[in-house]
């Protein structure tokens, strides 16, 4: 682990000045303030390069190590170009990238990641991109960027790929972020809020950092990625609002693979798209539309090779006329399948019909552990944006403050509706909460006053005091150092040619193919000169079973 983030990092960085130095009329433009928002534009053009290699061969090996030795020569040519680092800066990271590490370590196993997503890695080091994957287990359909980066940044000989490092890697890289806009560089931040925003949700995620990164920082899980892509998007749309050309450009490059990592973060793209064209003539930022059209056209050619449709699972977004489609009954089945899970776990999708999972839902997100805070957050928040305004302190409060909240907001309906389970929306969730009380704390940082001090007291209190609270009730996962991440070993059966979970629906490290999905009418074509199957198809009926 250690080892895969102390090469990878350095070589996304390089990635990524190359991109700036390329793609931005002006590199030097204060909306790019660190190499940590190098590295971000890395992880971009990384995702994009192992889309396009995937189309034509395995990943891992050799390719992964190319692409290693690629971004690290980037780093040399482009080393004056580099933002320097200060003392602080560097000292809070390495604080952060030790945290990461060891939560990395600790963690308990992601179920997900034995039901698809370590298989999925498989495939993606073993073949590549395969023809109707998707029939073969329907997890197999989801077009996840973080899955390809999570298969590419492991070089066998040098790093373990059961080290999974694209979450830990992340993970540093937002939380030190955070700390460089709250800390390090207060002097060219655009606007106060950015700043004490990025403290908030550094404080938050350091403080709570066993229920945000207990089974997700050590597994390809795409939860933790698309939270804090959203929130470094968001604070991105916030700079960008108030006047920073690269920070609006940079803000659709983190929603273009925010979206490819969860579709959940459509709405942050579609947001970033308007801010950007709306205040930035295409001429001058072309190199750059030019590279993320690429890679959007990589992750498009990857989704309907593996399914057969654009946006799997949605049904509207397939292609029927070829023949690897996946079955229009099992997307819907997927779909519903996503939606009942999110809305009441474990009931029925038939149960779900109109809106009287409501009532439910709603006595499951008063449960929900994260759910007091943000109330808190939102409602205090609220009352001090009404004090500010009404005191009349510095104008009105403008689109920094209304662009960014409001496309929060937009991302919570489109959450509501399509799949409201909170580790879906996790990034929406917190920065509407929390963004109201950061803006008004930062326009009356500015206002040397008595009101200042008094209302800075009474937030402080309440704070301490609902932590006070929460600690003597709150249920705490306990992680513990163990057998991880080695992988566990499960018990499979072959069944005409696909090995089949004995008393589980977990493959973890089985052999390929495996899938705990058993379709009499699945069809393989396999390479006579391997074992592996490298087209999966329905039979002509096109008619999905039922899942045994």
């Amino acid at each position: 682990m250690i080892i895969s983030m102390l090469l990878w990092i350095p070589s996304m960085t390089g990635f990524g000045v190359a991109m700036r130095t390329w793609a931005y009329p002006d590199p030097e433009d204060p909306g790019l303030e660190t190499a940590l928002d190098d590295a971000l534009l890395g992880l971009l053009v990384l995702a994009g390069l192992a889309f396009a290699l995937h189309l034509f061969f395995a990943l891992g090996g050799f390719l992964s190590l190319l692409g290693l030795v690629a971004g690290w020569l980037g780093l040399w040519i482009f080393r004056k170009k580099i933002f320097p680092w200060s003392a602080l800066e560097i000292a809070g990271s390495g604080v952060l990238f030790l945290s990461s590490v060891y939560l990395a370590y600790v963690a308990q196993a992601n179920y997900d990641t034995g039901l698809y997503h370590l298989q999925t890695l498989r495939w993606d080091w073993a073949e590549r991109a395969v023809l109707g994957l998707a029939n073969l287990q329907s997890r197999f359909g989801f077009n996840s960027s973080w899955h390809i980066l999570s298969a590419f940044l492991a070089v066998p000989g040098l790093v373990l790929p059961a080290s999974f490092s694209a979450n830990a890697i992340l993970s540093y890289l937002g939380l030190s972020t955070f700390f460089a806009k709250a800390v390090c560089r207060p002097k060219q931040s655009l606007i106060p809020a950015v700043r004490i925003m990025a403290l908030g949700l550094l404080v938050i995620f350091v403080i709570l950092e066993d229920r945000f990164f207990w089974d997700t920082v050590s597994s390809p899980s795409t939860d933790l990625p698309a939270a804090l892509l959203t929130v470094l998007c968001l604070l991105e749309l916030a700079e960008a609002a108030a006047g920073s050309s690269a920070a609006t450009f940079h803000g659709l490059c983190l929603a273009s693979l925010a979206v490819t990592v969860k579709l959940s973060c459509t709405p942050l793209l579609m947001a970033s798209v308007l801010l950007f064209f709306a205040k930035d003539p295409v001429s001058r930022y072309w190199k750059g539309i030019l590279l993320v059209a690429l890679f959007w056209a990589t992750w498009l050619a990857h989704g309907i090779i593996l399914s057969g449709c654009l946006l799997y699972p949605i049904p509207s977004t397939r292609l029927p006329f070829l023949p690897w489609t996946a079955p229009v009954d099992q997307l819907l089945l997927v779909e519903a399948g996503i939606r009942s899970y999110a809305r009441i776990q474990g009931s029925d999708a038939r149960a779900l019909v109109g809106w009287a999972w409501i009532p439910v839902w709603l006595n499951q997100i008063c449960d929900y552990w994260l759910s007091p805070l943000l109330a808190w957050a939102l409602a205090t928040g609220l009352v001090t944006v009404l004090y500010v305004k009404i005191r009349g302190w510095h104008g009105s409060l403008g689109a920094p403050f209304f662009i960014p909240w409001l496309v929060s907001g937009a991302g919570l309906a489109f959450w509501f509706l399509s799949a409201p389970d909170p580790r879906f929306g996790w990034g929406f969730l917190l920065f509407f909460a929390i963004y109201p009380l950061a803006w008004s704390l930062g326009r009356m940082a500015e206002w040397p006053s008595k009101d200042w001090y008094a209302l800075a007291s009474w937030i402080l209190l309440i704070w301490l005091a609902w932590e006070g609270i929460q600690l003597r009730q709150r249920r705490h996962y306990h992680v513990m150092i163990s057998d991880w991440p080695r992988i566990p070993v499960s018990s499979v059966t072959e069944i005409n040619g696909i090995w089949i979970p004995s008393a589980t629906d977990q493959c973890w490290d089985a052999a390929l193919p495996c899938s705990p999905e058993r379709w009499p009418d699945l069809v393989s074509l396999t390479d006579p000169g391997q074992n592996l199957a490298r087209e999966f198809m329905m039979q002509a009926s096109k008619q999905t079973p039922g899942i045994q």
